[in-house]
């Protein structure tokens, strides 16, 4: 089973529920708060990270910090407020992809298929189809 590490500062994340869902348990899922992710890092290894940008004081260097610890795990950032130009940064940071959080489950389950190399399937017996972000 493939391992997710979800970072955010709410206790009960909806995120990590909803990820539960769209992973349709192909991945298990982990919930950290951003000052745990060093910590959590050096823990344990990761197929893929989700990073709430809102949960981070600085999410480009919380990215360096996922790929210096492990520069094959894809990141993914969540964001309130979606903007090109962070995006951008994130990007060039090394995340592989930047959603808002406002993305519906089909797009989260299509993004992370991809990362995750592997099909995900929903409840409805439909899989998630590799797309690629306009960049």
């Amino acid at each position: 089973m493939k391992k997710l590490l979800l970072v955010d500062n709410r206790p009960s994340s909806a995120w990590a529920d909803i990820l539960k869902n769209a992973l349709n348990g192909l991945a298990e899922v982990n919930q950290v708060h951003g000052k745990e992710i060093a910590r959590k890092l050096q823990e344990a290894h990761f197929d893929l990270a989700l990073i709430n940008a809102a949960a981070v004081p600085n999410v480009v260097k919380t990215i360096r910090q996922v790929r210096r610890s492990g520069p094959e795990v894809p990141v993914v950032v969540l964001t309130a407020s979606p903007e090109a130009e962070t995006a951008r940064e994130v990007i060039r940071a090394g995340a592989a992809n930047y959603l808002p959080l406002s993305v519906d489950e089909k797009e989260i389950r299509n993004s992370l298929s991809e990362l995750l190399e592997q099909p995900i399937e929903n409840d409805r017996g439909e899989y998630g189809k590799p797309h690629h972000p306009a960049g």
